[in-house]
């Protein structure tokens, strides 16, 4: 794949053994730090942020948010992906889309309300 800046993605079957487990860690209303176990990602989606750092964003099956991390370079931030996920990983394919949740859920072919009224 020819990178030449600007947003990727790829699916994820079924991992056995992920070289990586994600956490969202939150204070609770005591304190409390809570850290809870994010669900396994079906898609990533791979986007050069400025200063040629890029982002690693995780979706699970419902296009829900699992996890991110930030990554010096494109070939870092494929060595996580080939880390975590090893072979379980489709092709890498550009998109050209303003809004990246829109596009999630399009791609898992979710239906999400767009807003307004009904």
């Amino acid at each position: 794949m020819a990178i030449r800046g600007g947003i990727y993605f790829a699916m994820v079957g079924d991992v056995m053994n992920p070289g990586t487990k994600h956490f969202a860690v939150y204070p609770d209303e005591y304190g409390n730090t809570v850290e809870e176990l994010m669900p396994p990602a079906r898609m990533l989606v791979l986007n050069q942020e400025p200063g040629d750092e890029w982002g690693l964003y995780r979706y699970d099956a419902k296009g829900e948010f699992a996890g991110d991390t930030a990554h010096e370079s494109y070939d870092d931030a494929i060595h996580q992906v080939t880390f975590e996920y090893g072979s379980a990983v489709g092709e890498w394919r550009e998109s050209y889309v303003e809004n990246i949740e829109q596009f999630v859920y399009q791609e898992l072919g979710i239906n999400r309300p767009t807003g307004g009224a009904a």
